[in-house]
């Protein structure tokens, strides 16, 4: 069976990290600073990640060629249209590109709302591959909460149709749980099985704030984000008109998603009436000792923009 050929759904496709190699020795060429190598294959082992990796902070590194191709908004409709048709060519129906407006147009100081427009015009151009593409806009933590506020806004701005603002969560038995109760920045022993601990609370010390500033950050980020006149201009936006179903659902999943925004605030974990038997699960090591690091972290926005 060639699994080329059948249909498939690829979510979460990084469009920073899809780059095609050429398109990154071409911008640099044409911006009148050639890269020193010359060809795909010379440039491969200084901008893919071909064995697993320490950190997320290693990895980065190698997304450091693909993060300079964004030199101008051209670039960033070339690098959105091949992206989608690179998709085309892997034979992908439905598929999400993820990025970070800020990672994205830090290193030539891009305008936010001018690369927005940039991708959705390489997608536009790539409409009669058949591929219904969203995006998935992210916060890059490093940045710092100046940036995470940013993007909030951007989001806002954009009527994006969904968002989601969460913090990094330690999860047992991964090699990000064992660093940070190594390095003493975990605050619960056990903070699943801990009676203090409740929903939105941060099991561990962040590197730049207090935990109950990022806690009070997420929780703010969605209070403005649902706020009811956000929800109506978003729902009045034509993408999230063009379609019936996405229209007819999108002020009820929208109303779910700012109910939940105070009402899980400090919300105790599981059944705290629940006196039967709990489940046991078995250790398993990560794919990749990078995979706990990949979750949304910090306030991320999860929102699928539908073309």
């Amino acid at each position: 069976m060639d699994l080329r050929s059948l249909p498939k759904v690829d979510l979460h496709r990084h469009l920073e990290g899809a780059i095609r190699l050429q398109t990154i020795i071409d911008l640099s060429r044409e911006a009148g600073e050639p890269l020193a190598a010359r060809t795909p294959e010379e440039l491969a082992p200084q901008a893919q990640v071909l064995r697993p990796m320490s950190s997320l902070a290693e990895v980065l590194t190698y997304f450091r060629v693909a993060q300079e191709a964004f030199r101008d908004y051209a670039a960033v409709e070339r690098i959105a249209f091949e992206a989608v048709e690179d998709l085309a060519n892997d034979n992908v129906r439905l598929a999400e590109l993820r990025f970070s407006p800020d990672f994205m147009c830090r290193p030539h100081e891009l305008e936010w709302s001018g690369a927005m427009e940039a991708i959705l015009a390489g997608i536009d151009r790539a409409r009669n591959l058949d591929v219904a593409v969203g995006l998935i806009a992210i916060v890059s933590r490093s940045y710092g909460i100046e940036s995470a506020e940013r993007t909030v806004d951007f989001a806002l701005r954009h009527r994006f149709y969904i968002a989601s603002f969460n913090h990094l969560t330690p999860f047992p038995g991964t090699p990000l749980y064992r660093r940070w109760e190594a390095e003493g920045r975990l605050l619960y022993e056990r903070w699943w099985l801990d009676d203090n601990y409740r929903y939105n609370k941060i099991p561990f010390q962040p590197t730049h704030m207090t935990p109950e500033r990022l806690q009070r950050g997420c929780v703010e980020a969605r209070s403005k984000f649902y706020a009811w006149s956000n929800i109506w201009k978003r729902g009045l936006d034509p993408v999230n008109r063009s379609h019936s179903l996405m229209w007819q659902h999108f002020y009820g999943i929208n109303y779910l998603f700012r109910r939940e925004v105070r009402q899980r605030d400090d919300y105790p974990l599981g059944d705290e009436a629940w006196r039967g038997p709990l489940l046991k699960a078995r250790e398993r090591p990560a794919l990749l000792p990078f995979a706990d690091e990949l979750q949304l972290a910090l306030n991320a926005s999860h929102v699928p923009h539908y073309v």
